[in-house]
């Protein structure tokens, strides 16, 4: 638990809490714009070194990697140290690598600097999350779900390219709510059905408006999906570990993030289509539905089937 929360119970849940998720939501805007000025620079980055698709997706993949190392490290940390001793390691690992990543001479300096931005950046994931946890119990899957909602209005405010990326937060703000009222895992077996659909029916579409309606789609399940796993990681297990788990349940998410990120371009590559590629994300999209499945089915039984069991502190 953060130091915060430990010298001042009494401030859970009260104004402090909600000033300190202003500003952790300020931080997480800040921090996490590497993840989307990698998507927005592929098509310079691919002329100015004169890469193929699946190449120019290589920086994307190396900062989902650097994020993949640094989540379950940093939140192991944060338990240890607290969430001000983090963001300090995070600021000096990462704020020289973007100078460097923007004076690469080679694409190889490039991959080199966009890894550690990445280890830099989950400061602004997993540990700034399990922060927040310690600091609500009655609304901790709205703090946990605005605070995971700042990563993506960081993409509408670092970038122009994806503008409507600005509509998903208020879902995430709806999941939080939600997951205070029914519990995590019906949120999150909800949420896991939408993205099937939305593949879909991205498919046949050559319209950039029916695209953007259809994108729309996708990140309201986005939304829900990953406060979910923060919220049952949280719920579950003891709250000295909570920056070790959420940084290892994001560690995952971003895990299949950067294979799937590297599988799309691949197969652009070599089929010079994204029927495939969509046809893929569908498939693991089942393949979580299915495992979420079994997960609610055994809090069922176990008398939990609300995926919320009140381990507050």
């Amino acid at each position: 638990m953060t130091a915060w929360a430990q010298a001042a119970p009494e401030k859970t849940n009260g104004a402090s809490a909600w000033v300190r998720l202003f500003w952790a939501m300020v931080i997480g805007t800040l921090c996490t714009a590497c993840n989307w000025t990698m998507v927005a620079l592929m098509p310079a980055i691919q002329a100015e070194f004169d890469l193929t698709r699946t190449e120019s997706s290589y920086p994307y993949v190396a900062t989902m990697l650097g994020l993949l190392v640094g989540n379950p490290l940093l939140g192991r940390f944060g338990d240890r140290a607290g969430i001000t001793a983090v963001l300090i390691v995070a600021s000096v690992v990462s704020c020289p690598r973007y100078i460097a990543a923007g004076t690469a001479a080679g694409f190889g300096a490039l991959l080199v600097a966009q890894v550690a931005i990445g280890v830099g950046t989950a400061a602004a994931l997993g540990p700034r999350t399990a922060d927040m946890s310690h600091c609500f119990v009655r609304r901790r899957g709205l703090a946990v779900a605005m605070v995971s909602g700042s990563t993506y209005l960081s993409g509408a405010v670092s970038t122009t390219a994806i503008p409507n990326i600005l509509h998903f937060g208020d879902w995430r703000l709806v999941a939080g709510m939600l997951m205070d009222r029914i519990g995590a895992i019906r949120v999150l077996l909800a949420a896991s059905t939408l993205p099937m659909p939305a593949l879909a029916l991205c498919m046949p579409l050559d319209e950039v408006v029916s695209f953007a309606v259809v994108s729309l789609v996708f990140g309201i399940a986005q939304g829900g999906i990953i406060s979910s796993y923060q919220i049952l990681v949280r719920s579950y297990l003891p709250a000295r570990v909570a920056g070790t788990a959420i940084g290892a349940v994001s560690m995952a998410t971003l895990l299949g993030m950067t294979f799937d990120g590297w599988l799309a371009g691949w197969i652009y590559g070599h089929r010079r289509t994204y029927f495939l590629a969509f046809m893929s994300g569908i498939a693991w999209n089942l393949v979580n539905l299915l495992l979420t499945g079994v997960i609610f089915f055994r809090l069922r039984r176990a008398g939990h089937a609300s995926g919320w069991r009140p381990m507050a502190q």
